[in-house]
C-alpha cells in the first residue's frame, strides 16, 4: 500500500503541490498556509511536472479566434 510509505515530508510535498498545483492557491498564500518563511521552499514543494505545465500553458495562452 502507497499511503504506509508515506512521510510527513513526502505528505508535506503533496499538500502543497495540491494546493498551488491543483487548486491554483497563490503562492503566498500556500506559504502562509504550510508555514514556510521562504517562497522558494514553497515553490520548490510545489513543483509540477512539464504534462501539467504544458496543459497550463494550452489553456491559458491558447487563441480561440
Amino acid at each position: 500500500m502507497l499511503l504506509r510509505a508515506a512521510s510527513p515530508h513526502w505528505l508535506r510535498h503533496a499538500y502543497a503541490r495540491t494546493l498551488v498545483v491543483d487548486h491554483q492557491v497563490p503562492l503566498p498564500a500556500a506559504q502562509a498556509l504550510l508555514g514556510h518563511a521562504s517562497m522558494q521552499t514553497t515553490a520548490a514543494y510545489a513543483r509540477t511536472d512539464l504534462t501539467q505545465l504544458r496543459d497550463f500553458v494550452d489553456a491559458t495562452f491558447t487563441d480561440d479566434v
